[in-house]
């Protein structure tokens, strides 16, 4: 079991390598629905929240960049670019274009292999999504019927 952590923990947290466009943005969702449901229950349940909150926000962000690293290294593109979510509104526009636009380079690059559309990892992140969608929806309904 710790194996499979250190792996999954290295794929979401470790800038090398390349991932699709379907891997990105399907772990793009993952971490933002782990964001979006992290929220709620430590807004409204705690008075130390943003003791919490600030932390877990730092470390998806952090996650958030590395994945868009990795799908700069799909199209060949420097890591360093990053740096545009710097630029308000235009840099943060600029990458979510070019990550979903672009495709990737085909066979290997100096960032390594293609990897094949949908790896292990990014069925977990779908399950995810769906799962902490679901539960979104659920919450959602409940609260409009009562």
């Amino acid at each position: 079991m710790t194996r499979i952590c250190a792996i999954f923990v290295s794929e979401i947290f470790s800038p090398r390598g390349r991932i699709g466009r379907v891997t990105w943005l399907i772990r793009i969702h993952a971490l933002f629905a782990v964001w979006l449901s992290s929220y709620y229950p430590i807004y409204a349940h705690w008075s130390y929240r943003w003791a919490i909150y600030v932390p877990v926000f730092v470390i998806l962000l952090v996650a958030f960049w590395i994945q868009t690293i990795r799908r700069l290294h799909d199209i060949e593109w420097s890591g360093r670019l990053i740096l545009l979510n710097l630029i308000p509104y235009v840099g943060s526009l600029f990458l979510l274009l070019v990550s979903l636009l672009v495709p990737g380079t085909k066979g290997p690059n100096r960032y390594g292999d293609r990897l094949s559309a949908i790896g292990w990892s990014t069925k977990i992140g779908l399950g995810i999504v769906a799962l902490l969608w679901a539960a979104f929806v659920y919450l959602v309904v409940r609260n409009a019927s009562g």
